[in-house]
């Protein structure tokens, strides 16, 4: 859990970013961290059910398939373009997209591209009559005998057409402005009335009838496509698309709204579990899965009880552990993910949308802690239990430490006061079904917990430590350090030796737990987690930072090779290699026998918000087009202790900052910010090798 100062930090972040700079490619002496790509997943447009599987599809080119709706698998689509809708027709899948990419699988593995004529993007497909029928953008229609060979047809509208469908021995197209076209042979078009300017999303046929919703709370019924009656439905915001499955209609849409009906006419409103746009859904295997932003997705085997089953690709990991031979992460929204190898995951089924703040493992078993008192509890990763914890108070973090679990609960106010027997508490169990409240003294907040060498290490905030032999009587210690104001974070204990990370780049170890010492070497940078593995201490935190170090005193800095922006908030080691989780989905790996590698800093581009930067071998090109609005940026580059080394301003639009970075660089990291006539600031990291 995020303390209040970080999350006002992280806030703010967000409120200034107007473009984001991705450099990645890094070169650095400890070990190689390889990024694994979960985050770059943010919508998932559209899912269908075809051979036994469901297949979802997305921006950036996203197909992931799942033979449940549980364990999602990503496929390679050899297309970065949106993905704007998937159906499966005569035995094979169909995906359309933005650019006019057509793409058909017949295992929804392996994808061709099919040429398709247009540019335009393409939002819908179906068939009958012996052929297929796609529309788009700019009243876009084209047909094909095959999916193969493609023909554009008149439509007679410039409006986006939206969905397509066919039944009753024609075809509906519908789309912006309350359009509505049919057609009985895909060549000639008859433009409709639907009595309602807005926007419709979605057509089906279903049990002799047309059901059509779009914008608000439209649903619209014809039994014949040309007279279409106004039903009424509680929906506020727009209902995306419609689908039929386990014997009723189901409209899905934005604010995660799930409407069902029997017949079209009267309609009632589910609890979906989310408030994430859904975009899509369909039926399969006797269940409903339903996509939408956030890469969220729900399921329901009777429409009532919606579960989320992989929401959220890209919402924040806050902790990794590793135990029977897997890794375990949670996060934000009840996600967890599992992997055997630190490469491949797959989303779990938590049975909650609560934050999820930690995770350990001890005596086969994990235990996972969160907000509100939550605790789960599971033998394999998989399958999850909530046990009661006794309280509703926030639990921060949880720890196995010798042969028990010790979870950190935030303090409980009463009246305002903190109640009796001082701040945060902890909570131990010997087998995670019962637990135990020991207070600790302290009205200090705590974080992290470690044990060793027969003692008991907790840390907090005011740069609280306190030790215990037996996690029921505390001793508070005074630190070392210098900074008043220091948030120890983490703890952890290897090599005989303990090792505390916190805010303002503190780190200290000690022998005993009671005296402590200052280590040397590391970034002033907000430190989150560190962990003990292969014989070495690594410690992760704010913009990416990786640090380790052989004795807990002396750090050299890693460098992870993704976005600076991206927080790491927990590392943990298992299987050889070494884990880090953080924000925005970000997951980390580095194999602890690595060799030391160098990679080539090559060309790295980014074009947003018309801004472009490119990244080369010394060198650092920023380009801001004519027609941008903004006139004039002021670039800095920071070396890793903070200080400036290079400041330069371009005056004119169209300008170019062209900087020759290796004249007094030495290898190594730096940071870029880049602020705008507006005052608003972004930044990023790069790395120069040569």
């Amino acid at each position: 859990m995020l303390s209040s100062q970080k999350q006002w930090r992280f806030d703010s972040m967000k409120r200034t970013i107007f473009f984001i700079i991705a450099f990645s490619n890094i070169c650095f002496c400890q070990s190689t961290w390889v990024p694994i790509p979960l985050s770059k997943i943010s919508v998932l447009n559209s899912v269908a059910y075809g051979d036994s599987q469901f297949v979802a599809v997305g921006n950036g080119g996203t197909i992931i398939t799942s033979g449940e709706g549980e364990m999602w698998t990503e496929r390679s689509s050899g297309n970065a373009d949106s993905l704007n809708f998937i159906t499966y027709l005569n035995n094979q899948f169909f995906v359309v997209g933005q650019k006019g990419d057509i793409l058909t699988s017949i295992d929804g593995t392996t994808w061709s591209n099919k040429i398709s004529g247009t540019t335009n993007s393409l939002n819908s497909l179906t068939y009958g009559k012996n052929q297929f029928v796609a529309v788009g953008a700019g009243g876009t229609i084209l047909t094909s005998p095959d999916g193969t060979t493609w023909t554009g047809k008149f439509s007679g509208t410039n409006y986006k057409l939206s969905s397509v469908n066919y039944g009753d021995s024609q075809f509906v197209a519908v789309g912006e402005r309350g359009i509505i076209l049919t057609s009985t042979d895909g060549t000639t078009w008859t433009g409709r009335s639907s009595g309602s300017a807005t926007g419709l999303n979605s057509v089906i046929f279903v049990n002799t009838q047309f059901v059509a919703t779009g914008a608000g709370d439209t649903v619209l019924t014809s039994t014949d496509g040309t007279i279409w009656t106004g039903k009424p439905s509680s929906a506020t915001n727009g209902l995306d698309f419609v689908a039929y499955g386990i014997d009723r209609l189901v409209a899905v849409g934005v604010g995660g709204v799930v409407q069902t009906s029997a017949d079209g006419a009267i309609w009632s409103t589910k609890n979906s579990g989310t408030t994430e746009e859904l975009r899509s859904v369909a039926s399969g295997n006797g269940l409903l899965v339903a996509v939408g932003s956030n890469a969220t997705i729900v399921a329901s085997s009777d429409d009532s009880i919606w579960i989320t089953k992989h929401s959220a690709l890209t919402k924040s990991l806050r902790s990794v552990t590793c135990g029977n031979n897997q890794f375990v992460s949670v996060g934000d929204s009840g996600i967890i993910l599992t992997s055997v190898d630190g490469l491949t995951w797959a989303g779990r089924n938590s049975g909650t949308s609560i934050n999820l703040s930690s995770v350990a493992f001890g005596d086969s078993l994990f235990v996972i802690v969160g907000d509100s008192g939550t605790i789960l509890t599971s033998p394999n990763g998989t399958t999850w239990t909530t046990r009661n914890s006794g309280t509703n108070s926030d639990l921060k973090s949880v720890t196995f430490l010798d042969d028990q679990f010790a979870a950190i609960q935030s303090g409980i106010l009463v009246n305002g006061q903190l109640e009796l027997g001082g701040g945060d508490s902890v909570l131990t169990s010997r087998d995670g079904k019962i637990w135990t409240k020991r207070y600790t003294g302290t009205t200090n907040p705590l974080q992290a917990m470690a044990y060793g060498n027969g003692q008991f290490v907790a840390v907090g905030g005011n740069e609280t430590i306190e030790v215990s032999p037996d996690c029921t009587t505390w001793t508070v210690i005074q630190s070392v350090h210098p900074y008043s104001t220091t948030a120890y974070e983490s703890a952890s204990y290897g090599g005989g030796l303990f090792v505390i990370a916190g805010n303002s780049g503190a780190i200290l170890s000690s022998t005993n737990g009671r005296t402590w010492a200052p280590g040397s070497g590391a970034p002033n940078m907000w430190f989150e987690s560190v962990t003990y593995g292969n014989s070495q201490f690594v410690i992760v935190g704010s913009f990416c930072t990786i640090i380790t170090s052989i004795d807990g005193k002396a750090w050299n800095i890693a460098m992870s090779g993704k976005s600076s922006f991206n927080d790491l908030y927990s590392v943990t080691y298992g299987n050889g290699q070494f884990v880090t989780v953080g924000l925005n989905g970000t997951i980390l790996t580095s194999r602890a026998d690595s060799s030391v590698t160098k990679v080539k800093s090559e060309i790295r581009k980014i074009n947003f918000n018309s801004v472009r930067i490119a990244v080369a071998n010394k060198r650092i090109f920023v380009r801001v087009p004519s027609d941008s609005k903004y006139r004039q940026l002021k670039v800095g580059i920071y070396d890793i202790a903070g200080k400036q080394i290079y400041k330069a301003t371009s005056v004119a639009a169209n300008g170019v900052l062209y900087i020759q970075a290796t004249k007094g660089f030495s290898m190594g990291k730096y940071f870029l910010t880049i602020t705008d006539d507006n005052n608003r600031i972004v930044s990023s990291s790069f790395v120069l090798t040569r």
